[in-house]
């Protein structure tokens, strides 16, 4: 079953209601989604896996423009399935300023239409101060798209 429910799940729909989750960070700390999201938007970014090109280059470009995000009261995570100490190590080498979150049995992103048979399928999706997915996207998009469905 949780190959089939992998294989066809389709990506989270903009209007819908975010799937509430807590989950622990690269720090030992958990998060959850309503505290994430408590003064405005949430970015969160389901990658593949640490240390891989694209993967780096992505949160890197989510970096470079944090604080352009942050100014739109947008937060931002990553989640993946890889250990605390992976993304803790990751997180350290790249200097990110925002969480990586570990979702351990990809519980989250099944909930969010972006788990794979081994792990989550490369996808962005924003979600507003509401809790309503404003956005959601496979792959990678700009950082440009994500602050247009920010800023409006």
């Amino acid at each position: 079953m949780f190959i089939a429910c992998a294989a066809s799940q389709d990506l989270i729909s903009p209007g819908a209601s975010a799937p509430s989750f807590s989950l622990e960070s690269d720090t030992g700390d958990t998060l959850s989604l309503e505290e994430l999201h408590a003064d405005g938007y949430l970015v969160i970014v389901f990658y593949p896996g640490n240390n891989t090109p694209v993967c780096t280059r992505q949160l890197c470009e989510l970096r470079d423009s944090y604080e352009e995000l942050l100014s739109h009261n947008a937060q931002v995570v990553g989640v993946n399935n890889d250990s605390r100490e992976a993304h803790a190590e990751f997180r350290r080498e790249n200097n990110y300023p925002f969480p990586l979150l570990r979702d351990t049995d990809n519980r989250v992103a099944h909930a969010y239409g972006t788990a794979r048979r081994r792990g989550v399928r490369r996808s962005v999706v924003v979600i507003d101060g509401e809790g309503t997915v404003v956005y959601a996207w496979p792959g990678r998009p700009s950082v440009e798209e994500i602050l247009g469905k920010i800023t409006g």
